[in-house]
């Protein structure tokens, strides 16, 4: 009988030990009562939602620290809201969640009353953003160009330490955040609020995986 996970196996364990007895409580009583087979599912299911709380990362618009430290320098005020550095993006964030984000990426459009102007993705990610830290994530042009002008829609992506996706989707009027919006499990580019093709194509969530092999013989 054998257990992993993708990502990491720290937290998960507790949930694959579960699956591990459920496994075997089949194998050893066949046909258990429907009752306790209940009992039994929901305090896996129960265990598995606490143990993925204790340790959710949450990815939000940092518009409260005075200084922002990045990849390419220092924000001095993150309540300016995104700017645009040598026709990139640079807009500060925050992990206000329970435990560490990591691979944090994402797509961004310029808008105005509807239309596209402009759309951009990150070709280097955040590698890891621990609770309560600050950081800024980078967007390079893919279509026209970044820069803000009266609607500015960012999605981003990031996974927990058991490879779980999350994504936050952010819609700013000026410097102002008007929208956050912060997914869970079900990730998918039907849900996206950005319209280029090109950019969701970009947007790939990744999924833990935690699998059992029931004994045999």
């Amino acid at each position: 009988m054998g257990c992993s996970v993708v990502g990491s196996t720290v937290p998960w364990s507790i949930i694959c030990a579960w699956k591990r007895l459920l496994a075997l409580a089949r194998w050893v009583w066949p046909s258990p009562p429907l009752c306790w087979q209940g009992v039994a599912w929901r305090t896996l299911r129960v265990t598995q939602f606490s143990v993925q709380q204790s340790y959710r990362p949450v990815v939000v618009s940092d518009t409260i620290s005075r200084q922002v430290v990045y990849r390419g320098g220092v924000i001095s005020d993150a309540a300016a809201g995104p700017a645009l550095h040598k026709g990139k993006l640079i807009v500060p964030i925050q992990n206000i969640g329970a435990g560490p984000a990591l691979n944090i990426r994402g797509g961004t459009e310029t808008r105005d009353e509807g239309t596209v102007f402009g759309s951009g993705w990150t070709t280097h990610p955040v590698e890891g953003l621990s609770k309560g830290q600050s950081n800024a994530i980078i967007f390079e042009p893919l279509t026209g160009d970044l820069r803000p002008r009266s609607e500015l829609v960012l999605r981003l992506l990031y996974e927990d330490i058991a490879g779980l996706s999350y994504a936050t989707d952010l819609r700013y009027m000026g410097a102002r955040v008007v929208s956050s919006k912060v997914r869970e499990l079900t990730v998918d580019k039907s849900s996206s609020p950005l319209i280029s093709d090109e950019v969701n194509a970009q947007l790939v969530p990744r999924r833990a995986r935690c699998r059992w092999v029931p004994p045999v013989g």
